[in-house]
């Protein structure tokens, strides 16, 4: 086991700086624009290191590896496929939608829906199928989507990452050991990556590496809903600071009628920077939260009732608080200027 995750990292690692240094042939750089919080261009094709990564530790082990792995991987390439298509020459966002859904559609196939939704207070909703397949698809593809958002600033998607699938990979230990070193196989193959895309990044993942993360993380709370390993309202706190700050932005674009398939800088780690923040700063508050939201959040595996409905006051309180102080920090400085 661990000479797997070793090689994991090294290969990622290795992968990477092939295709920073150009020795692959591969050029694909990320053209700053006036939305972008870099000035220079930069390769984003960090996405190519973490999929071969994952490729190859697949090949190693795919006589041992069982069905779910292998439902996950399949709809991982579809994901995959579409964003490296979209990495090199940009598809209209009508099509990466369709194979999103494409996606999601083979999870509910393979049987990831969620039958029913273990509620804080471990209160149980038995789902029709039709109303299964609708969640379960809305929430793969937006988890395939936000994290394409949300991959806008150095070393941002590739740290989350590695705190996020590492706390699955605990909650896995203790229940399936392969699903554990599924999730420690992620993080090592994106810590490979983060290596060189950590502030100052000298590579970007792409879509091709926050689409398919995206997808994977999905999978794995579906995953660990289905065998009882975390209830997904907890695989929720556990990626909030992600979905929280996607799906506000989101409403708040749609509230003001913008298309919201065009790239923009109004997401909150966005507008931090924009007000001075540095992109080390950010980031690193970002991993704290994470990290808080990991630890609350396996805790709640083993809290009772009351405890899990505190959890949930909790983190209501704190994302409200941090929305209020943010929006009047930026109200602030505008009014400054």
């Amino acid at each position: 086991m661990i000479t797997l995750i070793i090689i994991s990292f090294l290969l990622s690692a290795t992968l990477t700086w092939l295709l920073l240094s150009n020795k692959l042939g591969i050029k694909l750089l990320d053209q700053p624009n006036n939305r972008s919080l870099h000035s220079t261009p930069i390769p984003r094709s960090g996405g190519l290191a973490i999929a071969a990564t994952l490729f190859v530790m697949f090949i190693i082990n795919i006589t041992a590896l069982p069905e779910v792995v292998i439902n996950i991987a399949i709809g991982a390439l579809v994901i995959f496929s579409i964003s490296v298509i979209d990495d090199i020459k940009h598809v209209p966002s009508i099509l990466r939608l369709g194979f999103h859904l494409s996606g999601a559609g083979w999870l509910v196939y393979a049987g990831f829906g969620l039958d029913s939704v273990i509620l804080p207070g471990g209160e149980e909703i038995i789902l029709s199928k039709p109303v299964s397949w609708l969640i379960t698809i809305l929430l793969v593809t937006w988890m395939t989507n936000l994290y394409n958002f949300m991959d806008g600033m150095d070393g941002f998607a590739g740290g989350m990452s590695v705190i996020g699938f590492s706390v699955l990979a605990f909650v896995f230990l203790p229940n399936s050991l392969t699903m554990a070193m599924v999730s420690i196989i992620i993080v090592t193959a994106t810590l490979g990556f983060l290596v060189f895309n950590f502030p100052p990044a000298k590579i970007f993942m792409g879509d091709s590496g926050s689409s398919l993360l995206g997808y994977l993380a999905a999978s794995l709370m579906l995953t660990a809903d289905k065998t009882d390993v975390m209830p997904i309202w907890l695989s929720v706190i556990v990626f909030s600071p992600f979905i929280i700050d996607a799906t506000i932005t989101l409403i708040a674009r749609v509230s003001k009628k913008q298309k919201i398939w065009i790239a923009h800088k109004q997401h909150y780690y966005q507008r931090l920077v924009e007000l001075g923040w540095s992109h080390r700063k950010t980031v690193l508050t970002e991993y704290c939260l994470m990290l808080i939201c990991g630890i609350i959040a396996i805790a709640g595996t083993y809290a009772a009732a009351v405890g899990q409905f505190i959890i949930v006051g909790f983190f209501i309180i704190l994302y409200i608080a941090i929305v209020f102080m943010t929006n009047m920090t930026l109200k602030s400085s505008t009014n400054k200027t």
